[in-house]
């Protein structure tokens, strides 16, 4: 890391905005930011998924976490700590996952429903269709009374 014209190495947690990062060849980028010197290429495959590199030039961007190739390049920090969008990331991650094996999604949503039904089953609740076990997921209350019976929300005295 380069501060006032010294290059020191500190601890990821050390770094602030407008900080320059120096990478060296095979050096993971720490945090975000704008590329100030070189122009080379980064490997991108855990962000993007793509199995090339992607050329940096002046001024493109930089992402935390993805690895320089086999040049040196310089940086400058634009988001650290809680800084990086991780929702981006989230949503890229889950589009990679689609996009490259759209049948495991489509396994991963009936392997759950069925053994959400078969774990449901176990604890003594029946679904009919998994539709219904789906449908949970609006509930925010069951109430039982004391013998584990469902109740209609208000207690109702009986005769018997």
């Amino acid at each position: 890391m380069e501060r006032n014209g010294e290059i020191t190495a500190l601890p990821i947690a050390e770094i602030s905005v407008d900080d320059l990062i120096h990478l060296r060849p095979g050096d993971r980028v720490a945090v975000d930011g704008a590329v100030t010197l070189g122009t080379r290429w980064v490997d991108e495959a855990m962000i993007t998924g793509e199995p090339l590199p992607v050329e940096k030039i002046i001024g493109t961007e930089a992402t935390g976490g993805t690895v320089n190739g086999m040049d040196a390049l310089v940086f400058r920090a634009t988001r650290v700590g809680r800084d990086p969008a991780l929702s981006q990331a989230l949503v890229a991650g889950v589009a990679v996952l689609i996009i490259a094996c759209p049948c495991a999604m489509g396994l991963a949503v009936s392997t759950s429903i069925m053994v959400g039904t078969g774990r449901a089953a176990e604890m003594g609740a029946l679904f009919r269709k998994g539709g219904a076990l789906q449908g949970l997921q609006d509930i925010a209350v069951i109430a039982l009374d004391r013998t584990g019976a469902q109740t209609i929300g208000h207690p109702t005295l009986t005769t018997r």
